[in-house]
């Protein structure tokens, strides 16, 4: 899913109502967590998909601050591989 986002997508969707103009919002950074480590007060564990985003426009950084974004949510669909 990390993968595939970056490759053809790359979007910031807000609460499911709207496409963020990539000048709006922006993914900079995605990978996953090679270990169980430490942010902030957070556990991240292992394999988790840490995305950074840069977001310069003002009202979408407001409602982050605000906690009204404090999460992501992508949209996809997967597809289930047997081993």
């Amino acid at each position: 899913a990390a993968h595939s986002f970056l490759k053809d997508s790359r979007l910031i969707d807000l609460q499911h109502t709207e496409i963020a103009n990539p000048s709006r919002a922006t993914v900079v950074e995605s990978w996953l967590a090679p270990i169980d480590l430490q942010i902030g007060s957070k556990l991240i564990t292992k394999g988790s998909w840490i995305v950074t985003t840069h977001i310069p426009d003002d009202l979408i950084w407001k409602d982050v601050k605000e906690g009204r974004y404090n999460g992501y949510s992508i949209r996809g669909l997967g597809k289930r591989k047997m081993l």
